[in-house]
């Protein structure tokens, strides 16, 4: 919606005998923060232009902003600075929030000659000038309104934001069934809430159902709101294939869209949808053969009677199934809730007066499109995720006590599992700052022995820690500092994400401890990495060396709560010039076994879509491979 002013910037000459009205600014001198630019309209004289063509409506920046750009405009001709100023006033109106809670948004000409556009969001109420925003609004004089902006709209600078176009409603007009409800979308202004917040889905009742709630005192505006969910597009195919979509309006109403495949019918909150997935620009509309109002039945989609069930979550429950949250679980399901107990929520109170149990908290609580289960964290020992609402946090589990905790807490009641996901009750609160998170994979004796700082920095900059903690115990063939200088320039030009999975992946064993004493015992160990590759680990009796891909290994078995990290003095790529010769092939009664899981293969991950799923040994199926590997292993032998 548009209001186009057009204004055009004319000064006359007053007469001789008569008094020229000067505008009484202190209003905007009352108001504080405002002194550079009223100083500066006096000293220009734009002062005059002003008071010849009240009203006016002045968009006036702060002494704030014009200290940010005093360096841009010191020594300027005064002419410029004129319509510098002038680009913030705009002549024979008067624009207030009371004009833009009814047009939602303006386009206007200032009298420097500028196109504007004056924007309320009409669910906040907050106005903008171009994207700057309005911080102080309706300051009246006789001049006419003034408005307080925190930046000098220069020309280049701001550029100009057109208001939103009103949306094509014509696919829906055509079906014939909705002109009451489009006819009161325009006239209470909704079709601005829906051109500023695309896409929307709509579900419009049709005439014969609009006409129950016209007339009266009923507040048609806020109806309206209720049957429209913005900033997503719930379309036919969505519900069809989920049988269930929960949805808020932009009115606060909770809906339910379900399909009955028995029937082949849809409904939403139990009223019938009669026209399922009218598309256009704005979107998806639905048509409804009844009106949503509060008293309307609505039954969440997502199931948590198991969470009911269970007992002592009603708190948690009540957030859920009250705000958005129901619809972000059903959206991103399956989810992982680590959910405070009534008894950790009432403690929480206790100690935080002020703390406020809202969808805000409820969020540090939820891992989205993810189920964790208790049997994978007593696998792993150690997982660390990221919540909903951005905190960090490492689930552990105890083998000898059989606890489990996250970031401190106790997990007291495991795996209450539903269509929703998982959700495992807790004996306290997360609170982002407050509640101790620590890193699964401790790299302190890494540290400790010096010459690995550029290894320790690769592998927390791609988040490789994360993956060592989901899948330890690790092998690591750890770079020094100077193996990984010597290729510093080839590291620069690469992405995190080659860093992690054209390097370091080929340095790290998943799964498995490979150390030293196996490897002196069978002379030979071959693996594979987690990028792929193999490697094999040899050692040299007459000499106590030892090498990985011909590779030296210059330091042996630091170890830690993520495995055991051996320092070698090169960098392990997994390509043609890797060196790789597989180990003689020994006979399975003799096969080495690598170290924690003899005569039973190494556990698998679940998913990993960039590495490998098993650590092997590499056996020759033929007589050749057989004597070229003897071969291979013996020239190896004597390199060392």
């Amino acid at each position: 919606m548009r209001l186009q002013v057009l204004l055009f910037f004319s000064i006359a000459l007053a007469n001789a005998d008569e008094q020229p009205f000067e505008a009484d600014f202190s209003p905007i001198q009352n108001a504080g923060n405002y002194s550079t630019l009223l100083d500066s309209v006096i000293k220009t004289g734009t002062d005059e232009a002003i008071s010849s063509n009240v009203p006016v409506t002045i968009f006036g920046p702060s002494n704030f902003a014009f200290s940010v750009i005093s360096n841009q405009i010191t020594g300027i001709p005064d002419q410029e600075l004129v319509n510098i100023l002038l680009g913030h006033v705009i002549l024979n109106s008067t624009i207030t929030t009371d004009v833009l809670v009814k047009e939602g948004c303006i386009v206007a000409t200032t009298a420097g000659g500028r196109n504007i556009s004056i924007y309320r969001d009409p669910l906040t109420g907050a106005v903008d000038v171009d994207g700057v925003d309005v911080t102080i609004s309706d300051i009246i004089g006789d001049y006419g309104v003034f408005h307080g902006i925190e930046t000098v709209l220069l020309p280049g600078a701001i550029e100009f934001l057109d208001c939103p176009a009103t949306p094509d409603f014509s696919p829906i007009a055509e079906s014939g069934q909705y002109s009451a409800l489009l006819g009161a979308v325009v006239e209470t202004n909704t079709d601005f809430i829906i051109a500023v917040n695309p896409p929307v889905t709509i579900f419009g009742p049709t005439n014969s159902a609009f006409a129950s709630i016209q007339g009266g005192d009923t507040n048609v505006s806020d109806i309206i709101a209720d049957h429209i969910v913005i900033n997503r597009d719930i379309s036919s195919a969505e519900i069809v294939s989920s049988g269930c979509v929960d949805a808020e309006a932009v009115g606060g109403l909770r809906l339910a869209i379900r399909f009955d495949n028995t029937t082949n019918t849809t409904s939403i909150n139990g009223i019938q949808i009669v026209d399922l997935g009218i598309t256009g620009e704005y979107g998806t509309f639905h048509g409804i053969d009844g009106v949503l109002l509060d008293s309307t039945d609505y039954s969440p989609c997502t199931d948590f009677s198991p969470i009911v069930e269970a007992g002592n979550y009603e708190t948690l429950l009540n957030v859920i199934t009250q705000t958005r949250m129901v619809d972000f679980i059903g959206q991103f399901a399956p989810v992982t809730i680590f959910g405070p107990t009534d008894d950790a929520f009432a403690a929480f109170q206790v100690t935080n007066p002020a703390g406020i149990i809202d969808e805000e908290l409820i969020e540090q609580h939820i891992i989205s499109i993810d189920s964790i289960f208790f049997d994978f964290i007593a696998r792993v020992g150690c997982y660390e995720t990221v919540t909903t609402g951005g905190m960090t946090v490492d689930v552990r589990y105890n083998n000898s006590t059989n606890t489990t905790t996250i970031n401190g807490i106790p997990i007291i009641k495991a795996d209450i599992v539903g269509n929703y996901g998982v959700l495992h009750g807790i004996d306290g609160v997360l609170i982002q700052g407050v509640t101790d998170y620590t890193p699964c994979a401790d790299f302190s004796p890494i540290a400790e022995a010096g010459d690995y700082t550029t290894f320790l920095d690769i592998v927390l900059q791609t988040r490789t820690d994360e993956i060592i903690s989901e899948y330890s115990p690790v092998t690591f063939f750890a770079p020094t500092d100077s193996a990984f200088a010597a290729i510093q320039e080839t590291l620069d030009d690469m992405s995190l994400s080659e860093l992690s999975e054209n390097v370091l992946y080929h340095h790290m064993i998943i799964f498995k401890e490979v150390f030293s004493a196996e490897v002196m015992a069978s002379g030979c160990v071959d693996a594979e990495t987690f990028g792929g590759s193999m490697v094999a680990i040899r050692y040299n009796s007459t000499t106590g060396n030892a090498i990985v891909n011909g590779i030296p290994i210059v330091q042996l078995e630091i170890i830690g709560n993520f495995g055991v990290v051996h320092g070698i003095d090169g960098i392990l790529n997994g390509s043609a010039t890797d060196v790789y010769i597989p180990c003689p092939t020994a006979s399975p009664s003799t096969m080495p076994v690598l170290a924690g899981e003899p005569n039973e293969a190494p556990m698998v991950p679940t998913s990993n879509p960039t590495g490998p799923t098993t650590t092997a040994t590499s056996t020759s199926s033929t007589f050749m491979s057989y004597a070229y590997a003897s071969f291979a292993a013996a020239i190896a032998l004597l390199v060392l």
